[in-house]
């Protein structure tokens, strides 16, 4: 099992960046423009079991997860657990933190591939993906929660 681990700090309460990730429509606004998320079902409220349905398409490749929150504490932390994806294994902790006036957004995310004996080839892309890729969300985040103020 890998980790990866980024973290930023964005200029806003640690409610709003909590409430912020509670919201599912948020997630296309915050995907990169090389990558299209569409959301399978109906998120009325994320709670603790809530279990989302994701179509993702990076170069041209669709790839479906079914993801469950598995632990919520309001308002630092929500968990989820990929229960279907092109991973064996996706744990993914949003940490939220609040620093004096800023809040500090971590994403710390456990993987493992699902082919062992390709692992020590795919996991530098895969890691270079996972950090192009949150960088993006962490930036678009902090536009978007610092245009509010």
């Amino acid at each position: 099992m890998k980790t990866f681990e980024i973290s930023s700090l964005i200029d806003c309460r640690v409610e709003e960046l909590y409430a912020f990730h509670l919201d599912v429509n948020n997630l296309p606004k915050i995907t990169p423009p090389n990558m299209k998320v569409t959301l399978l079902n109906k998120v009325e409220k994320i709670s603790l079991g809530t279990e989302i349905y994701l179509r993702n398409v990076q170069y041209y490749v669709p790839t479906y997860w079914r993801v469950r929150v598995d632990e919520i504490r309001e308002p630092n932390l929500l968990v989820d657990l990929a229960l279907e994806s092109p991973f064996y294994y996706f744990r993914h902790q949003h940490i939220f933190t609040q620093k004096g006036d800023l809040c500090e957004l971590r994403d710390v995310v456990e993987i493992t591939l699902p082919l062992e004996f390709m692992t020590k080839f795919l996991y530098p892309f895969v890691l270079k993906q996972l950090q192009l890729m949150f960088e993006y969300r962490h930036s678009i985040t902090k536009k978007i929660l610092e245009q509010k103020k």
